[in-house]
């Protein structure tokens, strides 16, 4: 369901807080955080309502919450929709899209975009060029930032390894994604490639620790993906241990790539049987170098 997030009131939210795990998702076109711009665009909502409604809707862990954001509205620049985009993405929503104006026939800014000097391709589907806030450069620079978005967070790959990645190296989420986009391309890149170029540029990358980098894309790894080779660059000593302590536990037999030892001798290893309706990723289990013995 689309919804306006600022409208939900108490009783909606009781409500959605008792659906099952996994059967609605619910997309709110936040579209920009920047006031001037909403209001060129005629759009009034209460933001701090919306902010607090998402979040109230995550915190109930069953529901599956899109958020989108749009790049090239009126008086937005870049600097400002680097201010939206952080205020979106501390919500923690399971999907952030970042799409591009796009000057539909019949829609008022079409109508305005000369006077507003916003310039868009003449063909379908007529999507922005460069505005007095935006020049090409500016947007190269955020479908750099989408790109590695889309291929990474939205389709809940790395979360851990973001998370760390950010924190460790003093990157904004925006800045990390732009420095992924150019970097490492995803289009028709099989999913390992893609890990070994993420990999390369996150340990170039000042205050990264390379253990606890490569342990964190390990775990996210295995609570993505089932039944694919673990990368070798994550591969380490002690799976045969793990796969045997997992099958104790688990009572029955996984495959050899469902378990992992990092680097501290801590044991992971997921149950392929449990996967998250919401979030789409398996369960992870820790065992201490204790209990792997």
């Amino acid at each position: 369901m689309e919804v306006g997030a600022e409208l939900i009131d108490e009783s909606t939210s009781a409500l959605l807080a008792a659906a099952p795990p996994g059967r609605i998702q619910l997309e709110a076109g936040l579209q920009s955080f920047h006031e001037p711009t909403l209001q060129a665009v005629s759009r009034k909502t209460d933001q701090q309502a919306a902010e607090r409604n998402i979040r109230t809707i995550m915190r109930g862990r069953n529901i599956h919450v899109h958020i989108d954001l749009i790049a090239g509205l009126p008086h937005e620049t870049l600097a400002d929709f680097r201010a939206s985009f952080a205020r979106a993405y501390g919500l923690g929503a399971h999907n952030l899209q970042l799409g591009f104006l796009k000057l539909l026939h019949g829609s008022k800014l079409r109508e305005d975009a000369d006077a507003l000097g916003i310039r868009y391709c003449p063909r379908p589907p007529y999507e922005i060029l460069h505005s007095p806030w935006l020049s090409e450069q500016d947007l190269q620079t955020l479908k750099h930032a989408e790109n590695a978005l889309r291929s990474t967070y939205n389709k809940g790959r790395f979360l851990q390894t973001l998370e760390y990645v950010c924190a460790a190296s003093g990157l904004d989420p925006f800045s990390l994604f732009g420095a992924i986009g150019p970097a490492a391309p995803n289009h028709a890149t099989d999913l390992t490639r893609y890990a070994e170029a993420l990999h390369g540029i996150f340990a170039a990358l000042p205050g990264i620790d390379g253990d606890i980098l490569r342990d964190n894309m390990h775990r996210d790894w295995l609570m993505m993906v089932t039944g694919k080779n673990t990368p070798p660059f994550l591969r380490k000593g002690g799976r045969n241990t793990m796969v045997r302590v997992a099958e104790r536990k688990l009572g029955r037999t996984i495959a050899r790539d469902e378990a992992a030892t990092l680097s501290d001798g801590t044991g992971v290893f997921v149950d392929s049987r449990s996967r998250d309706p919401v979030t789409g990723l398996y369960a992870l289990h820790h065992v201490s170098p204790e209990q792997s013995e």
